[in-house]
């Protein structure tokens, strides 16, 4: 028995990948993946995805463009994004590694590109519940991490 729990730890995930989202207060996604790292003894990334790679012809919501350059957008889309994955940071546990980790461009691929470049043996995703316009809009990401991941997924549901 004591050999089976050992060979079970020796797979255990070292490196956790979560995505931080907007409000990391409240995901249970991080939380999960907190508790995961924090009983394995794994390192949590918390990653920051900076959805919005701007050129000159990009249009950017107007809470982030306050100047008309798109370099400026581009700097407050990375501010915002710095400042969410600070904020979950802080509220780790000292007992969890964690480390902030950033990606650029459409969410999916970013969690992808990120997991494969930080060799993460988890990523821990959320996936929200609701109808078919809310699956139309937030389906993509999920799909891609889903399919194109190299290593498992743990699909945690939002309300």
């Amino acid at each position: 028995m004591a050999e089976r729990q050992e060979a079970e730890l020796a797979n255990a995930p070292r490196r956790i990948l979560v995505p931080v989202d907007d409000e990391p207060r409240g995901c249970p996604a991080l939380a999960r993946a907190e508790a995961l790292a924090g009983a394995l003894g794994a390192e949590l990334l918390l990653l920051g995805v900076n959805t919005l790679p701007l050129t000159a012809d990009t249009a950017a919501p107007s809470a982030v463009l306050t100047s008309a350059e798109p370099d400026a957008a581009q700097d407050a889309v990375e501010r915002m994004t710095r400042e969410r994955v600070a904020e979950a940071q802080h509220r780790i546990p000292s007992g969890v590694q964690s480390r902030a980790v950033f990606g650029w461009g459409p969410a999916g691929a970013a969690i992808v590109d990120v997991a494969r470049e930080e060799r993460a043996d988890l990523i821990v995703v959320p996936m929200m519940r609701g109808g078919a316009l809310s699956h139309l809009l937030h389906d993509g990401a999920d799909r891609h991490v889903l399919h194109e991941s190299g290593v498992p997924v743990l699909v945690v549901p939002t309300p």
